[in-house]
Parts: structure tokens; sequence; C-alpha cells
């Protein structure tokens, strides 16, 4: 008989899930890239089809590895309570966020350069014009805040495969990240200064909530009858849902100020922009729906001292397809010039 690795992701679980949230996330994205017109070459400046469909997705990208990073880190660094009864889930979370790491360093280096390219409306498959680039990436707000995030991602990815402070410090600098994350276009053109407060307090509250419902997922094998103590799971689910409640709150709070500030005027939801706003509130109000019996659950199964049940586990699953869908809207909706623009 033999034992399987729990540092390894299950085979019949998380990667269902991986699977089934990148699809949804890509119909989602393609949707709303030709609802809003972003898919279309431009008349002036147009950057190419590679960079029009490439950067949404890079950034798409970016968003979730980012949000997995954090919340593993926070799972081990604080949501998952000490014991030696957890060190299985701890060795898994530690891979979940070295492997997180590599990926969110990948899609920022390549949201950097696809973002040069999409501002000085140069097409790639001529290759990258470096003079210009080192304008773009030391001489701009916008450019330097995508280099920090980049150098913070090389750093975290070394930082996140070690034990102990070490962890603690990854998790500081991958959340710090909301701050040059903040130096968005949209952010940055905004007459409210408070924009960029808005942005940086909804990426933060996105990466917790997302990258911590992501993580139950991948650690959904660990978590099952027989594989983790009653207790530990109960105690688990307790302490994300309080971080997942703040973090909800956080996220639907700045989401609606950001959006008023944008549009302007009730009548601008009729247009494209409106629709993909409108569309993005009815995914945050199901997610809340969702967190909403997930709480009810764990005041049930607290009460009866029982574990995740097979309906518990398909909410996760269905809430990790709706962010996927959330976070493409997300993505469109930031490069999207609002209609009093």
């Amino acid at each position: 008989m033999t034992t399987s690795d729990p540092r390894r992701p299950s085979a019949a679980v998380p990667v269902r899930w991986t699977v089934a949230g990148v699809v949804v996330t890509a119909l989602a994205l393609l949707l709303a890239l030709l609802m809003s017109g972003n898919a279309a070459p431009r008349v002036l400046g147009d950057p190419g089809a590679l960079v029009r469909w490439g950067l949404p997705a890079a950034l798409a990208l970016h968003h979730v590895s980012l949000s997995v990073v954090v919340g593993a880190l926070a799972f081990t660094r604080g949501i998952l309570a000490l014991g030696p009864d957890n060190e299985g889930l701890r060795a898994r979370l530690v891979v979940i966020a070295g492997r997180a790491a590599a990926i969110w360093a990948a899609a920022a280096a390549a949201v950097l350069v696809l973002t040069f390219a999409d501002t000085i409306g140069h097409p790639l498959d001529g290759g990258i014009p470096w003079g210009e680039f080192g304008i773009y990436a030391w001489g701009t707000t916008p450019g330097r805040a995508r280099v920090v995030v980049l150098a913070v991602a090389l750093v975290v990815l070394l930082l996140s495969h070690w034990r102990g402070d070490a962890q603690l410090v990854a998790l500081t600098l991958a959340a710090s990240t909301v701050v040059p994350l903040s130096q968005d276009g949209h952010a940055l053109s905004s007459h409210n200064s408070l924009a960029p407060v808005l942005l940086a307090g909804h990426v933060l509250g996105v990466a917790a909530w997302v990258g911590g419902v992501v993580v139950l997922g991948l650690v959904a094998d660990l978590l099952r009858p027989g594989r983790a103590h009653p207790g530990v799971v109960l105690d688990t689910f307790r302490r994300f849902s309080r971080l997942a409640g703040i973090a909800y709150a956080l996220v639907f709070a700045t989401g609606v100020a950001t959006a008023a500030l944008r549009i302007g005027s009730p009548a601008a939801l009729a247009t494209p922009y409106g629709g993909l706003v409108l569309a993005k509130t009815a995914a945050m109000l199901g997610l809340g729906v969702i967190g909403f019996r997930h709480r009810r659950w764990i005041t049930s199964a607290t009460a009866s001292g029982s574990g995740p049940s097979a309906p518990a586990w398909r909410l996760i699953a269905l809430e990790i397809l709706v962010m996927g869908g959330t976070i493409a809207l997300a993505v469109v909706l930031g490069r999207t010039a609002p209609p009093a623009a």
C-alpha cells in the first residue's frame, strides 16, 4: 500500500477545478473583450492582435497567481493553526506558494512588456525597441510600478520556499504590491485623489479573498474525512471565513465606490462600460450569497462537530468558477475607458 505525498495536489479534485476555472475565465475574458470593443484594432497606434489579446490574458493570470501566493502564505502564517497534525497541509502550502510565485513572476514580466507595447502602440512581432522600453520602464510612473512588482515577485519566489519568518516577509512583500499596482493608468488619470487608494484596497481584498478560496480548493484532498482531524478542518474554515468576510466587504465597497467615480451618472450604465460594471456587480452579489451559505455551514458544522460535506465543497468549486469570471470582467473593465472619458 502506498501513501500519497501530501505536497502533491490530488489529481481528482484540484486539477478538475483548475481546468474548469481556466475555461470559465477564458470565456468571460473573451466575451468581455468583444463586448467592450477592446479586441478591435485601433485606428491609430494599434499594438497588434498579440498585445490586444495577450495583455488581458496576462493580467488575469497575474491577478490570480498573486492572489494564490497571498492566500497560500496567509494560510501558512495565520489561518492554519500550528501543530504536528498540520505538517502535511503546511508542506503542500509551501509548494503551492512557490509554484504560484513562479507563475506570478512570469506573468509580471509579460505584463510589463505587453503594457509597454500597448502604451506606445508598437506591435511586438517586429521585436522590442529596448531604448524606448527603458524610457517607459524607468521614466514613467506605470512603467516603474510594473518593474517594482516584477522585482517583488522574484524576491517572493525565492522566499516562498523557506520556512518561518521568511514566509511572513514574503507575505508582507506580496501584499505590499497593492501600492504600485494602484498606480494604474485609469486610477492616475482620475481627477479624484481617492482613486489610487480605492484601487489599492480593492486589489488587497481580492488577493486575500480569491487566493484563500483557490487555496482551499488546492488542499481539498487533505481536508477530507480520514486525512485531517475534523477539529483542524473546522478551525481552518472558521479562521478563513473571518478573513473572507472582511475581504469581501472591502472588495465590494471599493468596487462600488470606484465604479461610481468612473461612471459619473446612472445613464452611463447603458453603455458597454456600464454593462461590464453591472455584470461584475451581479457576480459579486452571487459570490456574497455563496459566502453566506458557507457561513451557515460553518455554524452548523461547529455545533455538530462534522467536517466539510460534499455540498460544501461543491460550493467552493462554484465560488472558484464565479471568481474566475469576475476577475476576467475586472481586467477588461480596468482597460476600458469610462463613458465620461
